[in-house]
């Protein structure tokens, strides 16, 4: 298997960057008359890791709180309302085999899971009983190559070579990433990276870091020894981030900054932040420029409905419960006849150019990212100004599916 490297924190992070966002009716979309569903339920599996110290009911909020939108103000899935069947784990295999289980015996048409730790240990489980698992990004080999799973994200492999991509786009010959050392780090980087940099024209280094000790200052100086254009931490947590960034400018690092999903360097260090770039795989709510005005409407309406649900702690960050939430309705909306683990599995693996909610279009046919069931292919970058606020940098949405390892 692939190393993933800190994909984890990356994961969580993409999650919550399109969720950002002072939000407010005066985005929101209007909203239709009640239209409650009285029909028989479809029931759904919601899965969502919990754990004490390691858990995510952000995400799990945002689910149940557009689901209730669409029972009684968009009746449902065709007259039928979602009944979510939930169940939380503790982000082991345990704990997730327990909740697949539980999924199998309640015969759930599909599982919804937006963030969980534990997804490897479900997928035989969900497989046998033919359940489709229906998720948002994959982070291990074996979930986005299972032929019984989809993930409305960008697969994690665009998230490395999507600021190749970018930066070449912008004139840059050299780039340098930071990785965690982990076995099997220069094997996996150079099977995903080298070819992308070989077709783009554009050089690049790893240089990787003791993730229980690292020292930042010299990690910063050993980057910038071989003079790159742009230093690039593209799956650091936030902590990280900032760090890095503290130490990139206190050696004079002039070139350009990529810091991925981080987000708290704009508050931790603001007087350092400004040229800064980030990305997503959806559009951003608090970016200055380039959200389009349907989708600003869309994160509104989000906003709004979580707020109201008396999660205003959420408000800000359950965003991507929510939009799956939404895109997943309109899946389902197009299905005729009864909705069963193969009719859903179907209908999504033939969705093509689909609109998403406050995302952008995806294709679920093994288009987007080549050889997974990743249905995302197109990346946002952004770049912190001097007020600390975001403008679009790329040109709407980069397509990085040309990318994908053969």
């Amino acid at each position: 298997m692939k190393p993933r490297i800190g994909l984890l924190c990356a994961a969580a992070a993409i999650l919550t960057i399109t969720a950002c966002g002072d939000g407010g009716s005066k985005d929101a979309s209007p909203r239709p008359p009640s239209n409650k569903a009285t029909g028989a339920p479809i029931r759904i599996g919601l899965v969502n890791t919990e754990a004490a110290g390691l858990g995510f009911p952000t995400y799990r909020l945002g689910n149940q709180t557009a689901a209730a939108y669409i029972n009684d103000h968009l009746g449902g899935v065709n007259g039928r309302p979602i009944e979510y069947r939930v169940c939380k784990t503790q982000g082991t295999p345990e704990s997730a085999v327990d909740c697949a289980n539980q999924m199998v015996e309640a015969k759930v048409a599909f599982v919804q899971s937006t963030f969980e730790l534990g997804l490897d240990a479900m997928l035989p489980i969900l497989g046998a009983a033919k359940i489709p698992l229906v998720g948002h990004v994959a982070y291990s080999r074996q979930q986005e190559t299972n032929p019984n799973t989809v993930f409305l994200g960008a697969s994690i492999e665009a998230y490395f070579a999507g600021p190749l991509k970018f930066y070449a786009d912008r004139g840059k010959k050299s780039i340098t990433l930071f990785f965690s050392e982990r076995p099997g780090v220069k094997e996996w980087t150079d099977g995903l990276l080298k070819p992308v940099a070989d077709k783009l024209g554009i050089r690049y280094q790893i240089v990787q870091y003791n993730q229980a000790n690292p020292d930042w200052n010299v990690l910063a100086a050993s980057a910038m020894s071989g003079k790159p254009d742009v230093i690039a931490g593209p799956g650091l947590a936030d902590t990280s981030c900032t760090a890095l960034l503290t130490a990139l400018r206190s050696v004079g690092f002039r070139g350009e900054i990529f810091l991925g999903n981080c987000t708290e360097f704009i508050k931790q260090a603001p007087g350092l932040a400004p040229g800064v770039h980030l990305n997503s795989d959806s559009w951003r709510y608090d970016a200055k420029t380039g959200t389009p005005p349907d989708k600003r409407k869309d994160f509104g309406l989000q906003y709004d409905l979580l707020k109201e649900a008396g999660h205003e702690d959420h408000a800000k960050t359950g965003g991507g419960g929510f939009s799956d939430t939404m895109t997943v309705h309109r899946v389902l909306s197009g299905i005729k006849g009864e909705i069963t683990g193969p009719a859903v599995l179907k209908a999504f693996k033939r969705t093509v150019g689909a609109d998403t909610f406050a995302g952008p279009a995806i294709s679920c046919d093994g288009s987007a990212w080549k050889g997974t069931t990743t249905c995302g292919k197109s990346l946002f970058f952004y770049e912190v100004g001097t007020d600390g606020k975001l403008s679009l940098s790329s040109n709407g949405p980069v397509d990085v599916s040309a990318f994908a390892p053969r």
